[in-house]
């Protein structure tokens, strides 16, 4: 067996990159940078100076000083407690249940079979609706408020009938447009996913799984 020798320490290290290399290749992206610091963060940093403040633009005087009394009043009202549950727990039923979904329609969608772009299309059709038309899609005509009060004043109806789904169940009308709505996202992350992998992996995998399934007894 021949030995292997490394190649002998010539006491050179490797150049590194100057600091005008650095800021080139920065450079172009600065202009999106400032970008996204204007949009975002000055909003953040203006809300969060309000929030210091008493400030309501219908009155004048202008703002004042408060410290945090505002996020005293806030987190020691139980009301909000109770909303803040509430969130956590819809947000969390949405996108499990979102997930496993976008999972099931992933592994549907890559495989091969006709019409499958179509298919595809149609599926993210919904992430693509902007929420306020989503809202409007869902919400019927007799879930309006006017439309509500006017049942409610109605004796010879009783209000179990006259009720719809959506404004009995309001909770479970969010979560499920929220799933509607955000499944063919998840979807897309997965079937992203599942179609980046190498060929020639699931070509082994396939090859390796056939070799164990006719070793079986």
């Amino acid at each position: 067996m021949r030995n292997v020798t490394s190649p002998p320490a010539t006491g050179l290290r490797p150049r590194g990159v100057s600091r005008r290399e650095r800021w080139s290749r920065r450079l172009p992206l600065l202009p999106a940078l400032i970008y996204t610091i204007i949009v975002t963060q000055v909003p953040f940093l203006v809300t969060l100076w309000y929030s210091f403040q008493s400030y309501f633009w219908n009155e004048p005087g202008g703002a004042h000083w408060t410290g945090v009394s505002n996020y005293k009043e806030v987190f020691t009202d139980p009301s909000f407690r109770s909303a803040l549950v509430r969130s956590v727990t819809m947000t969390a039923i949405a996108v499990i249940v979102a997930m496993l979904l976008g999972i099931a329609l992933a592994v549907l969608l890559d495989k091969k079979f006709l019409g499958r772009s179509i298919v595809r299309t149609l599926i993210i059709t919904p992430f693509l609706v902007m929420p306020a038309a989503a809202a409007l899609v869902w919400a019927g005509a007799d879930a309006r408020p006017e439309l509500r009060a006017a049942e409610t004043t109605c004796l010879s109806r009783s209000a179990s009938t006259t009720s719809p789904w959506l404004t009995t169940h309001a909770y479970g009308s969010v979560i499920v447009v929220m799933i509607w709505q955000w499944t063919p996202f998840m979807t897309l992350i997965v079937l992203a996913g599942l179609q980046g992998q190498a060929q020639d992996t699931l070509e082994a995998a396939k090859v390796d799984g056939a070799k164990r399934v006719g070793n079986l007894p």
